[in-house]
């Protein structure tokens, strides 16, 4: 690449051919600078680079230039060309492992859903308003909020894979609450656990140690025995094992914990192989025997019994993770009274199976629980 003379009946001027097209210069220094700059990757600005820049710059009436190319370059040019349907195929086989049965059910919705607005479209076209046209075309209120949370779901798996760095989301309005929480009464929380203690060994010490930390079934499965400190009497759920990726210490235990505890091995994993689905088998079979339990009743039972027990909202969201006591005071206080809060905390294996005794011999239900009398000897 060089300076050329170009004479001319007007003016001399030096002509410098880029790869774009000739360009023209007044005198040899300012086209050897062109070059020097071009060389060097500081290309000048052309004239049309420059009428781009006016227009560039009338369309954003006064906003900063700098700040929309970085916000272009967050939102619009680093999202993956692959289709959407085939990602959230991806998403679905790649997260099962984590998931309840019943949210694997719930989570087809969806998915079909998805599939059907973005059908042929690459993650690369998602923008905001056919976030909220998909969201929209569900039918009531709380089906578009449960669609917004689950697609949000997977948009942040695409982030994490790196498939797609950000996108603003449409702002989807919570609907309201369908009332109170549900939670298990007394005399079925100890018919449940003698249930328990008669036809699913296996999974009673994880059972109770829901039923009196609230540690959620996830966090419990991924558990570790080493993470169990019986002489200072405190579960540490390490980032990896919490839902909030957090850390936190359930530093709080009633004095009927450590008896149940003690019907286990304690080493390798709390829960044993297999333990959700266990633990589903075993509500189904409660409430054919009539016991009201429902699937998220232990970590409901843990904190209406504990808001009752310790009359404050605040050690209980400590304990159970929440950042705010707000939820556990609007939803789990004033159900439970002191008293019945004393005798929850206060269950044993032994003393499960004796107020329990005269109930199961007018069920029918078989008596054997000898051994475990014996253990907690």
């Amino acid at each position: 690449m060089r300076a050329i003379h170009v004479p001319s009946r007007v003016s001399s001027k030096w002509m410098v051919r880029f790869p774009e097209g000739r360009r023209y210069f007044a005198d040899e220094e300012t086209a050897r600078n062109a070059i020097d700059q071009f060389l060097a990757g500081d290309d000048p600005v052309s004239k049309r680079d420059m009428d781009d820049l006016r227009i560039a710059r009338r369309m954003l009436a006064g906003a900063d230039l700098l700040e929309a190319v970085r916000y272009y370059i967050d939102h619009a040019g680093t999202a993956s060309d692959r289709m959407i349907s085939e990602l959230i195929d991806e998403w679905v086989k790649e997260e099962t492992a984590e998931w309840r049965p019943k949210y694997i059910e719930t989570i087809r919705t969806m998915v079909t859903l998805v599939k059907r607005e973005f059908d042929g479209k690459a993650l690369s076209s998602l923008n905001r308003d056919a976030v909220r046209r998909m969201v929209h075309s569900s039918s009531s209120a709380h089906q578009r909020w449960d669609t917004f949370v689950r697609f949000r779901s997977f948009l942040n798996w695409c982030k994490r894979n790196r498939l797609l760095r950000e996108l603003d989301l449409p702002a989807i309005k919570k609907p309201a609450g369908d009332g109170d929480i549900h939670f298990t009464k007394l005399v079925d929380v100890q018919r449940l656990l003698r249930l328990a203690m008669e036809t699913h060994e296996s999974a009673i010490v994880p059972v109770a140690i829901q039923l009196f930390t609230g540690i959620r079934t996830a966090e419990v499965m991924r558990l570790d025995w080493s993470s169990v400190n019986i002489s200072e009497q405190m579960i540490r759920v390490a980032a990896s094992v919490a839902k909030t990726s957090a850390v936190r210490v359930v530093d709080w235990w009633p004095e009927n914990l450590l008896p149940w505890l003690m019907l286990a091995k304690r080493s390798g994993r709390v829960a044993p192989s297999g333990y959700l689905k266990t633990k589903v088998r075993l509500q189904d079979e409660a409430r054919r025997m009539g016991i009201d339990v429902q699937q998220n009743d232990m970590r409901h039972n843990y904190a209406t019994y504990g808001v009752a027990f310790f009359q404050s909202a605040g050690r209980i969201a400590l304990q159970m993770g929440h950042r705010k006591a707000d939820t556990l005071f609007t939803h789990y206080r004033g159900f439970a009274s002191k008293a019945e809060a004393e005798t929850y905390f206060a269950l044993t294996p032994e003393g499960v199976t004796t107020a329990t005794e005269t109930w199961w011999n007018l069920t029918g239900h078989p008596a054997s629980i000898g051994r475990y009398a014996k253990k907690t000897a």
